[in-house]
């Protein structure tokens, strides 16, 4: 039986995914509905991590941080989250049609 993790995301998170949906809309020219989908799709791989949070492989572009943090990959973006007894805390989201070593920081 699976413990189910609260569901956080830091503001970090939060203004990434902003980021890639406004890349969608004003670089890529996207629909309306095509952005809808996309958000929809992160933000519910984002909620199964809440009863299946090891579902995620160790992000290696951060283990310099030595934090733990691991990622699933939805389509383009990467969830980057951590873990600890009783949450789940998405720490980014990050397009992966960017140079990886951005997401060092």
């Amino acid at each position: 039986m699976s413990i189910k993790r609260e569901l956080f995301f830091t503001n970090r998170a939060l203004k990434s995914l902003r980021e890639c949906l406004v890349f969608l809309k004003e670089d890529l020219e996207a629909p309306p509905s095509a952005i809808k989908h996309t958000r929809k799709r992160i933000l519910n791989k984002a909620e199964k991590l809440k009863t299946n949070p090891f579902i995620g492989q160790k992000e290696d572009f951060l283990n310099h941080l030595n934090q733990g943090h691991r990622r699933v990959i939805i389509g383009q973006y990467k969830i980057i989250y951590l873990l600890n007894s009783k949450e789940v805390i998405i720490t980014d989201i990050f397009d992966c049609r960017q140079d990886p070593l951005k997401m060092k920081g």
